[in-house]
């Protein structure tokens, strides 16, 4: 028998994965939220560390629920070898990483489209934002509100990124645990 080779994929421990990682991911998030939203204060300084927990959060929940995916994944696979684990934990991962995506940019797009009407609002409101031969003249106060805006988006778009490159380690962990959990239970 050889070994080297990937026995067979699985499609049904791929799905299998996925829909646990996406209903942990759901189910993780909306508790953040909720802790979130209770200890939300109306000051600065609250806000920013709301926003870092609210970071550290997703990056925690992210690496949590992307393993145990990762590990059903390699478990259903039913291989014994690491090397298919890990192959079915990637998949899953990739699987999970788009439907995710396909729900959070439409999401994110309305966010952003939502600060740039808010933004362009306020200009024309408080006459914050003056053109003078085709060049836009903006009132310190409101650049800074601009560049923090765009700052926080920035760091929002960073974590994200950092986040779901993470649980990709963290599936692959899960999906060689999977395939271990296997071959033991072959034995």
């Amino acid at each position: 028998m050889n070994t080297s080779m990937c026995t067979s994929i699985s499609l049904r421990a791929i799905l299998a994965g996925t829909i646990i990682a996406l209903a942990m991911q759901s189910l993780l998030n909306l508790l953040g939220l909720g802790l979130d939203l209770v200890s939300f204060r109306v000051n600065a300084g609250v806000i920013e560390n709301v926003t870092f927990a609210s970071f550290v959060w997703l990056i925690v929940t992210s690496a949590v629920s992307m393993f145990v995916g990762g590990l059903v994944a390699g478990r259903a696979c039913n291989s014994n070898l690491p090397s298919d684990g890990v192959l079915h934990a990637i998949v899953a991962w990739g699987l999970a990483t788009l439907i995710s995506f396909m729900f959070f940019m439409p999401t994110a797009e309305l966010l952003i489209g939502g600060v740039a009407t808010l933004i362009a609002q306020s200009f024309s409101a408080t006459g914050q934002a003056v053109i003078t031969g085709g060049v836009a003249h903006i009132e310190p106060k409101a650049a800074e509100f601009m560049l923090r805006g765009g700052q926080i988006l920035g760091s929002v778009a960073i974590v994200t990124f950092a986040a779901f490159a993470f649980s990709a380690v963290t599936a692959t962990l899960g999906g060689i645990f999977g395939a271990a959990c296997c071959n033991k239970c072959k034995k």
